[in-house]
């Protein structure tokens, strides 16, 4: 009698977010992962304020397994991420910020 073949494990297999995950469930886990991985106190407030223009342009509720480039690229290019709330030019480092966090808490949630 032969041992029973086991299965390949597939290579680089990527995994998919959290399909039942919104966006503002995906914006709170990541910023407890940042509390865990001992990330500063204003580095948490700048990326939770981030999160919320996130939710604030793309809509908390919304799925994150239905959020599409288009989306993204809607974030990258709306108002509250290119402007101060009194109307003014944000830096190019803030922009670039805000940009940085959805992605990186997409990815993050992604890996979970």
């Amino acid at each position: 009698t032969k041992p029973a073949a086991k299965k390949p494990k597939s290579k680089g297999a990527k995994k998919t977010a959290k399909p039942t995950w919104t966006l503002t469930q995906t914006a709170l886990a990541y910023l407890e992962s940042l509390k865990t991985a001992r990330k500063s106190e204003s580095t948490i407030n700048a990326y939770a304020a981030d999160l919320d223009l996130a939710t604030e342009v793309l809509g908390g509720e919304t799925p994150i397994a239905a959020i599409t480039p288009a989306d993204v690229e809607r974030f990258n290019t709306s108002e509250p991420v290119l402007r101060t709330k009194s109307g003014r030019d944000k830096a190019t480092p803030t922009i670039e910020r805000s940009r940085r966090v959805l992605r990186l808490a997409l990815t993050y949630a992604e890996q979970q």
